[in-house]
């Protein structure tokens, strides 16, 4: 103690050294998610692309179900594939190509060991995106995905900007999958009728005859209403299908393709839209331990990225909710300190003291990054409330200290 009052200095610059050193330490360190290890339910997805025929992914969805269900720590395991009647009356329509899982853990279960088993499947689903994740009280998962929005009101210079993003996000370490919703395509056919051959409304009416399915009312059925749908009278199944189509015209009967053209295009399955205009999404999976800096890196990548006039990037996803829910924390922190700082004041009666105790807390991150890296933990949202919790032991000390000094002042 004689020894620290006389050279004050040099453990004060200690003390400020480690300081700096934690705090660049705490930016280095990756920010991840909250840890799976203690969820208890898991949401798996496996989903092929459009075109992948039902069969095949019934087949392999049922494969992993079996997987799932011999995997130590799960309790039961709810496999979903398709639409129903319910769901689709209030917009829960998902790609028949899709197969999600839930999966309920035992108590006690070590949710991440499933977590590794099933991304080591990957390999054995070709052509399908396995994903695997804690399960969220409403369902589904928790996103480790970082969004590109390319918005603009040209969608030729949207897709093209978007290809330009995808292009600089693959390279970038720890991104599982790259996608844009401009990936998943149709065939559409359109016909293109010729105004001196026939009416463009009269083809159009006979054709949704003879290829939709039309409801013509409901009959009852062990007391329960049962749609009865007409079936369409044909189902072409190729172009030259189409072709042959006959249709009714001023002239009498023509095939399809004399008074009009089919024209064929691939178009994406999905269109969105902000504030009435289109815009194109990136999204970008990426490994959820390395989600903050993956996220940064993104950013980086987006800066480099030159766009036509009119288009702009706007990155958010996973990474950027993270960092609003960390700066939250933060803000919450720092309220509270204030919150203590005047009920000190009260309770001293003088500003000093309070001040005193307070600057204690700007060694805060010395101990709090030490105990992060012994236990080789992760600066998630759990930690920074074991920040706060260390907040207030270090403000317990400091009080104890101040007036354990005062008493001995008094003597």
């Amino acid at each position: 103690m004689e020894w620290n009052l006389r050279f004050k200095w040099l453990p004060i610059l200690i003390a400020f050294l480690l300081l700096l050193g934690s705090v660049g330490t705490y930016f280095s360190l990756p920010k991840g998610a909250i840890d799976n290890s203690s969820a208890s339910s898991l949401s798996i997805t496996l989903d092929y692309k459009p075109d992948t025929p039902v069969d095949e992914v019934r087949e392999n969805g049922l494969k992993l179900e079996k997987f799932l269900m011999e995997q130590e720590g799960q309790d039961y395991v709810d496999m979903q594939m398709g639409n129903s009647a319910d769901g689709a009356t209030y917009g829960n329509v998902n790609s028949p190509t899709l197969v999600s899982y839930t999966v309920q853990m035992k108590d006690g279960a070590d949710a991440d060991k499933i977590i590794d088993a099933v991304k080591g499947q990957r390999a054995n689903y070709p052509g399908a995106d396995l994903n695997a994740g804690p399960g969220s009280f409403f369902g589904g998962g928790s996103s480790t995905q970082v969004f590109v929005d390319v918005t603009g009101d040209n969608l030729d210079q949207l897709t093209k900007s978007a290809d330009e993003v995808i292009a600089k996000i693959k390279p970038i370490k720890d991104v599982l999958k790259v996608e844009s919703n401009q990936e998943e395509k149709k065939t559409v056919y359109t016909l293109k009728v010729n105004a001196s051959q026939a009416k463009a409304g009269d083809i159009a009416s006979q054709l949704q005859g003879m290829l939709n399915s039309v409801p013509i009312g409901t009959m009852k059925a062990n007391g329960q209403p049962v749609s009865v749908i007409l079936e369409p009278v044909l189902k072409p199944q190729s172009e030259a299908d189409l072709e042959n189509l006959t249709v009714m015209t001023d002239a009498g009967p023509k095939p399809a393709s004399s008074v009009a053209e089919w024209v064929k295009e691939e178009l994406p399955t999905k269109f969105f839209h902000k504030d009435g205009k289109s815009y194109v999404r990136v999204a970008a999976t990426v490994e959820p331990s390395q989600l903050s800096i993956v996220g940064a890196d993104i950013k980086k990548a987006m800066n480099d990225v030159k766009t036509p006039d009119g288009v702009k990037l706007n990155v958010g996803g996973a990474s950027a909710d993270q960092s609003e829910d960390f700066m939250s924390l933060f803000m919450m922190m720092l309220v509270s300190i204030g919150i203590v700082y005047l009920i000190m004041v009260i309770t001293f009666k003088t500003l000093k003291a309070p001040l005193a105790i307070l600057s204690s807390l700007l060694f805060v991150p010395i101990g709090a990054v030490l105990g992060l890296l012994i236990g080789n933990v992760k600066p998630d949202f759990t930690a920074i409330f074991g920040v706060v919790m260390l907040v207030g032991i270090v403000v317990t000390n400091a009080i104890v200290l101040i007036d354990r000094l005062d008493r001995t002042k008094r003597r």
